[in-house]
């Protein structure tokens, strides 16, 4: 095993503190034992985050898999049970899935290539997402493990009197536009398991497929689903685009392909913007002025969509 980068032990420390570093320190000995349980020749690892992955070999078939393992954590669990619940539809497959050390063992995609990295059109690739969406989402099981979108957005109600200095940065406007939204729902539209995180960079090319990976694990509706892929890939929108018109373009391939009005996946970009903002004031204690941007440029595609809807 080479060692640790650095950058990837600091993660660890600030997401589980001493425990984070414990696992990082005997991490050798977690994968020796994985691999003696799962009869596999280890590879090298992919770029790390907040999971360990590496490229694996099963020793007697010599199948090519990917192993992935991090400290115990609930992110983990609703991992698998989201694998679990998509059963191959449209995703990767457990092969195996080990409590203690947490881990799962699943299928390499061949030849992996990430959407984002497939040098084609951006219609297409969010004709391939849609098209990926549609196969793999279905109604949640009762009792599913997963949060809700709506219980995540209610933590955006009491903002003002709790971190005023959050509301000033998302606005005001977009803020009350979004407690709004939300206290509108129906609970009965959401309850869908949803990937939660499904844009360019978890979707991978299989054979003439493509598949997703690492999903979060969420309840809420389908429309909502298209959020992450909306404010991705980073680089394009932050290219100098007018994020503006692509967002309304690729709404339009969604609704069409989804069977869902353009407005309501607009909607639920915005609102999900409004949220991401949130998180990203509650880790860091301020939102990146490109987060604002985001925001005020779904705000006027949510406009938009209405606008058109009602002309309809």
């Amino acid at each position: 095993m080479h060692p640790l980068p650095r950058e990837f032990i600091t993660t660890m420390v600030n997401l589980y503190g001493s425990r984070g570093q414990r696992w990082c320190d005997t991490l050798p000995i977690h994968l020796q034992r994985l691999a003696e349980d799962w009869n596999l020749d280890l590879g090298e690892p992919f770029p790390l985050s907040y999971n360990y992955v590496c490229a694996a070999t099963h020793r007697a078939t010599g199948q090519a898999v990917v192993l992935k393992t991090s400290p115990d954590n609930p992110d983990f669990h609703s991992e698998v049970a989201m694998l679990r619940h998509y059963n191959g539809r449209s995703a990767v497959t457990l092969l195996a899935v080990h409590e203690s050390p947490t881990a799962l063992l699943m299928p390499a995609a061949t030849p992996g290539t990430r959407l984002v990295d497939s040098g084609l059109s951006d219609d297409t690739q969010t004709h391939i997402a849609a098209t990926v969406m549609r196969a793999c989402i279905t109604p949640a099981r009762p009792n599913a493990p997963f949060p809700a979108h709506l219980m995540q957005g209610a933590v955006l109600t009491d903002l003002p009197a709790r971190h005023p200095a959050a509301v000033d940065l998302i606005g005001i406007a977009h803020h009350a536009a979004t407690i709004r939204f939300l206290s509108q729902r129906h609970p009965n539209d959401s309850r869908f398991a949803l990937h939660g995180d499904l844009h360019h960079e978890n979707i991978l090319r299989h054979g003439t497929d493509w598949l997703i990976i690492d999903p979060k694990g969420v309840i809420g509706e389908p429309a909502a689903e298209c959020a992450a892929f909306l404010r991705n890939p980073g680089r394009l929108l932050d290219s100098g685009i007018d994020v503006v018109a692509l967002t309304i373009k690729r709404i339009g391939i969604f609704a069409s392909v989804l069977q869902i009005p353009a407005s309501k996946i607009a909607h639920w970009n915005y609102a999900l913007m409004v949220l991401s903002a949130w998180w990203c004031y509650e880790e860091a204690q301020t939102i990146p002025s490109r987060v604002c941007g985001y925001i005020d440029a779904f705000a006027q595609v949510a406009a938009h969509c209405a606008q058109q809807e009602t002309h309809k």
